[in-house]
């Protein structure tokens, strides 16, 4: 049982991913000196770039909530279009 001040990693989600366009816009702007082909590779189809980073997020996530003891199971998570 946990109590309702303890917060889950699955809970974190919603505010990782709420932020994200601002975070991927900031990323942008931020490469365009250094990796200008990089950052308007990213400007280009913003909505792919966040969808992709929403499954990395996701990903993170349930590696996070599994720890360091359950080993990953090959070929059923989101990136390998399993699951």
């Amino acid at each position: 049982m946990t109590s309702p001040n303890v917060t889950t990693l699955g809970d974190l989600l919603g505010p990782l991913t709420e932020e994200l366009p601002q975070v991927i816009a900031e990323v942008v702007s931020l490469l365009r000196e250094e990796w200008p082909d990089y950052a308007a590779f990213l400007a280009e189809d913003p909505a792919t770039v966040l969808e992709t980073a929403q499954v990395a997020i996701e990903h993170l996530v349930a590696l996070a909530e599994r720890g360091p003891a359950q080993p990953e199971t090959r070929g059923t998570g989101p990136l390998q279009g399993g699951g």
